[in-house]
C-alpha cells in the first residue's frame, strides 16, 4: 500500500473516497454518514484499539474517581481487555 495522502478529519477521508481518490480506515461511527458512491465494509477480524488511562500517583480523589468510573463503564459495556477472538466466541455461545 502506498500512502500518498492523510486527511485531518474523517469527513475529509469520506469525501476523498467519494471522489474516487483511494480508500480509508474509519471507526464504526462513520457508517452513520450516508454519502453517494461510498460503501462501508467491516473488517474481519475487526481491528482492536487499545485505550489506556495514565495518571500521576497520589493526585487526589477526583483523579481516582475518574479512573474507577472509566473502568466500571468499560466493564459494563464489555470493553474489558478480553481479546476479540474470545469475545466473539462468548457471543456465539450465548446465542
Amino acid at each position: 500500500m502506498n500512502v500518498v495522502l492523510e486527511t485531518g478529519t474523517f469527513l475529509s477521508g469520506v469525501n476523498f473516497v467519494s471522489l474516487g481518490i483511494g480508500c480509508s480506515f474509519l471507526g464504526e461511527y462513520a457508517r452513520r454518514i450516508k454519502w453517494d458512491g461510498v460503501v462501508y465494509r467491516p473488517l474481519d477480524p475487526p481491528l482492536v484499539k487499545t485505550v489506556a488511562i495514565i495518571k500521576k500517583k497520589r493526585r487526589g480523589e477526583l483523579v481516582e474517581e475518574f479512573y474507577r468510573f472509566t473502568v466500571d463503564r468499560m466493564r459494563a459495556h464489555d470493553l474489558t481487555a478480553t481479546p476479540p477472538a474470545k469475545r466473539r466466541s462468548k457471543q456465539k455461545a450465548s446465542k
